[in-house]
C-alpha cells in the first residue's frame, strides 16, 4: 500500500514537470460546442407556462502566429423558446 501511495505521489508531482516540457503551441485550435438548458416546474410560475428549453452552439478558431501571441475568432448563437399549455411560442434571442 505504501508503494502504490509513493507512485501515486511521484506521478502527481511530475506532472506540471510534463506538460512545462512542451515547447510550442500549437498553430491553429478548432473548437464547437452545443448547450442545452431544460428547465420544467410541476407549477408554473406564470399561468400556462410549464417549460422552457434554451439551446445554442459556439464556434471558436485560433491562429498563434508566435510562442507569444495570437488571435481568436468566435462565433456563438442561443435561442429560447416557451412551452405553454395548448400552444407553442418561439422566441428568438441574438
Amino acid at each position: 500500500m505504501k508503494k502504490l501511495s509513493l507512485l501515486a505521489l511521484l506521478t502527481v508531482l511530475s506532472l506540471p514537470l510534463m506538460a512545462s516540457a512542451q515547447e510550442g503551441a500549437p498553430r491553429v485550435e478548432i473548437f464547437g460546442g452545443y448547450s442545452l438548458l431544460r428547465i420544467s416546474s410541476p407549477e408554473p410560475a406564470l399561468p400556462g407556462l410549464e417549460s422552457a428549453t434554451g439551446h445554442g452552439f459556439t464556434l471558436s478558431a485560433s491562429g498563434n502566429i508566435t510562442k507569444n501571441f495570437g488571435i481568436v475568432g468566435e462565433f456563438s448563437r442561443y435561442s429560447k423558446s416557451d412551452a405553454l399549455v395548448d400552444c407553442s411560442v418561439n422566441f428568438r434571442t441574438n
